[in-house]
């Protein structure tokens, strides 16, 4: 990947982080209704997850990318479609979360990240349109899954004090 993208990237990475998804929503959840100690083995949770999923998302871009070469310019626009027409649901959606009776554990915030459609997708955009492009080299797509990282611990741990100052 160029250095010129970087960029790019990083603010793709901040806008995605900060933008409402299951993770999110769960992780403002659990730390109201619990306070933010409680809640902190639900943020390792997803944490773990986010990083679980997207290095297997980096292995299968990266086999993908070598078996398909041409076609993942094709791959990334769908990615990049999907994640606007998420955006246009949670845009349309009321805007109230659903009471959850699932508990602020370890294992359900790595659930909920491994099962987050979300990550996945932005995960697989990312790597398709920010590294294959330039390079199919696996060391390559885990340094963009490195600084996909920098998300997950900002946006969770922030959102609580982002949204409770609007809920009050």
């Amino acid at each position: 990947m160029p250095v010129t993208l970087l960029p790019s990237l990083l603010l793709s990475i901040v806008l995605i982080g900060f933008t409402p998804g299951p993770a999110n929503l769960f992780s403002l959840h659990c730390s109201m209704k619990n306070g933010t100690r409680k809640a902190m083995a639900m943020w390792f949770g997803l944490l773990t997850g986010f990083t679980i999923a997207a290095l297997i998302g980096a292995m299968i871009t990266h086999l993908v990318g070598a078996m398909m070469g041409k076609y993942v310019v094709i791959l990334k626009y769908i990615g990049c479609a999907y994640i606007l027409y998420l955006a246009w649901q949670i845009y349309r959606s009321s805007g109230k979360a659903k009471e959850s009776d699932k508990t602020c554990t370890f294992l359900s915030g790595m659930i909920v990240q491994l099962t987050n459609a979300k990550i996945i997708l932005f995960d697989l955009m990312a790597y398709t349109t920010f590294v294959l492009p330039y390079s199919n080299r696996l060391s390559d797509l885990l340094i963009v899954t490195a600084l996909l990282e920098i998300a997950g611990p900002i946006t969770f741990g922030s959102l609580r004090s982002v949204y409770s100052i609007e809920l009050r």
